[in-house]
C-alpha cells in the first residue's frame, strides 16, 4: 500500500480492512470507526511531517514553513500559544473535527495568544482532560510553526538571516546559484528583485496593458502581472517583448557594459573610494557631448580636459592625476583620444567634444561593471532590504565593478536615513539634488560595504 495517495487512506475503506466482524457484527463499531479514522490521521501527520523534514535536505525543494498536520493542546486559564507554535487554522475536542473552532470565526490569534470572539469561551462546556481535570485536552489543525527552515538550514552558510517568505528563500536560491553558477547578469538582477521586493521578468513575455490602482502600479504581461510602488513608473510600453530579468519599473533599473547607454541613466559620480585624490566630495560624468578644453603645455606637448561636474579644485587634481598616470604607463590621455594614433598627438588630432560619461564606462571601465539604480522609497517594506546584498560584492570577479545608485524621496524616509530597516546616515557630500523633491545618493562598490 502507498500512503498517502491510496484509496485505503479513506477512513471507510481503511476501516473495511478490519474484517467483517469489527465493521458488522461488533456492538461498540462507531467507536472503532472513529479510533480507525484518528490513528489513520495521527499516520498521515507522521508522513507529513518525514516528508518535510526530507525536503529540508534540499534547499530547493524545503518549505519555506514548517506545519503540523495536527497536535495536542492542554489548556488552562493561560490561552498563549505552546512552545514552537506559531499559528494553526481550527480547533477541536476530538480527531473526527465533528465539533472545530475555526480561526477568524470562533477565535483569533494575537500576540501569540488565542482570543475568543466576544470574549466568551466557547470551550468551557468541552470534555476536560484525563490527567488533569482544570485543563482541556484539544487538537490544533493546520499548525505552522515558529522554525524558519530556509534561514537555519541555508541562510546561516552566507550570513543572510531574515523572517521566513518566499521572497527570501528565492534570494537564497540565487545567492547560492551565483556561487555555483558564477554571478550572470540574470542571477543579479534576480537577487536584487528578490531582496527588495521590487519585480523583473519572469521569463520571456509581451506587455499587454499598464494601469494604475488607488494602491498600485500595475503591469500585465501574456504571463504575468507585476504590481508596483504607486509612483512607479512602467519601464516598457504595451507591445514590448521582455526577456528574463528585465526590469518591470523604473523603481529597479540596471545596466552592464556592451549596452547602449540608456536615457535614464544622465549622470555617474565618483567618489575618493575612485579617486583618491579629491578633496571634496565627487566628480561628476554627465551623459552629454560636451566641449572640451585643448590646449599646449609649457613643455609644447598638446593637452586635452573635459567638464566634470565638480569643484575646481578636485577638477584641477583629477587631471594632473591623469596626466602622471600616462606618462608613466606610456599611453597618455591625448593618445587615446587623438584621431591618429601613429603619431604624436597636435591640437587637430584632438576631438572638440567628448561625452565624459560614454568615456567613463567604454575606457576606464572597460574590463566589466553592474549599474543598479534604486528608489529607495518604492523598496517593499516586508522585504529583506539592500543591507543583505553587501554580499554580492564579494561574488564578483576583481576586474568587474558594482555600482549603485540610491534615489531618496525627500520627506521622512529621508530625513531619518532609513535604508529598509537599516540606518544610514548620509554624508550629504554624496548626495546631488537632481529635482525638487528628489536626492541621488551615489554607492560605490567599496562603499555599500560600510555602508551596510
Amino acid at each position: 500500500m502507498k500512503f498517502p495517495e491510496h484509496a485505503w487512506d479513506d477512513t471507510s475503506a481503511a476501516f473495511n480492512l478490519l474484517g467483517d466482524f469489527w465493521t458488522a457484527v461488533y456492538p461498540g463499531r462507531d467507536v472503532v470507526k472513529h479510533l480507525t479514522a484518528a490513528r489513520l490521521e495521527i499516520e498521515r501527520n507522521n508522513h507529513d511531517r518525514l516528508t518535510e523534514l526530507t525536503n529540508q535536505l534540499s534547499r530547493i525543494q524545503s518549505p519555506i514553513a514548517e506545519f503540523f498536520a495536527l497536535r495536542s493542546w492542554e489548556i488552562e486559564s493561560d490561552l498563549s500559544l505552546p512552545e514552537g507554535v506559531e499559528s494553526f487554522s481550527f480547533i477541536s475536542y476530538d480527531l473526527s473535527l465533528k465539533q472545530a473552532l475555526v480561526k477568524g470565526t470562533d477565535f483569533k490569534i494575537v500576540d501569540r495568544a488565542v482570543v475568543w470572539a466576544n470574549d466568551v469561551s466557547p470551550i468551557k462546556d468541552w470534555p476536560a482532560s484525563a490527567t488533569n481535570d482544570k485543563a482541556k485536552l484539544v487538537w490544533l489543525w493546520r499548525v505552522k510553526r515558529t522554525t524558519n527552515p530556509m534561514r537555519d538550514n541555508w541562510g546561516y552558510l552566507l550570513q543572510v538571516l531574515a523572517e521566513k517568505s518566499q521572497d527570501y528563500k528565492d534570494l537564497l536560491n540565487t545567492l547560492f546559484d551565483i556561487l555555483a553558477k558564477g554571478p550572470s547578469s540574470l542571477l543579479i538582477r534576480q537577487a536584487y528583485s528578490y531582496a527588495l521586493g521590487l519585480p523583473v521578468t519572469r521569463g520571456y513575455e509581451t506587455v499587454e496593458d499598464t494601469s494604475q490602482d488607488h494602491r498600485r502600479s500595475i503591469v500585465i504581461t501574456d504571463q504575468n502581472v507585476y504590481l508596483g510602488h504607486l509612483s512607479a513608473r512602467p519601464h516598457a510600453e504595451p507591445g514590448s517583448y521582455l526577456g528574463p530579468g528585465e526590469s518591470v519599473f523604473d523603481s529597479l533599473l540596471f545596466h552592464e557594459n556592451g549596452e547602449g547607454i540608456p536615457d535614464w541613466l544622465e549622470q555617474i559620480y565618483l567618489d575618493r573610494a575612485f579617486i583618491p585624490q579629491l578633496k571634496e566630495s565627487t566628480l561628476g560624468w554627465k551623459n552629454s557631448n560636451l566641449p572640451t578644453k585643448r590646449y599646449i603645455r609649457s613643455d609644447g606637448s598638446a593637452a586635452i580636459e573635459f567638464l566634470l561636474d565638480g569643484s575646481t579644485e578636485d577638477s584641477q587634481a583629477f587631471w594632473t592625476q591623469v596626466r602622471a598616470n600616462g606618462v608613466l604607463s606610456g599611453k597618455t590621455l591625448e593618445k587615446c583620444l587623438s584621431s591618429n594614433p601613429n603619431v604624436e598627438p597636435s591640437l587637430i588630432h584632438l576631438p572638440a567634444y567628448v561625452n565624459p560619461l560614454q568615456f567613463l564606462l567604454e575606457e576606464i571601465w572597460r574590463s566589466g561593471y553592474v549599474i543598479v539604480s534604486i528608489k529607495v522609497d518604492h523598496i517593499d517594506p516586508t522585504a529583506f532590504g539592500i543591507v543583505g546584498l553587501k554580499s554580492l560584492r564579494e561574488y564578483f570577479p576583481i576586474n568587474r565593478l558594482l555600482y549603485v545608485m540610491l534615489t531618496i524621496t525627500h520627506g521622512e524616509l529621508f530625513a531619518t536615513g532609513s535604508l529598509s530597516g537599516s540606518a544610514v546616515s548620509y554624508d550629504s557630500g554624496y548626495l546631488r539634488q537632481v529635482g525638487p523633491d528628489i536626492s541621488q545618493h551615489y554607492v560605490s562598490s567599496w562603499e555599500i560595504e560600510a555602508l551596510c
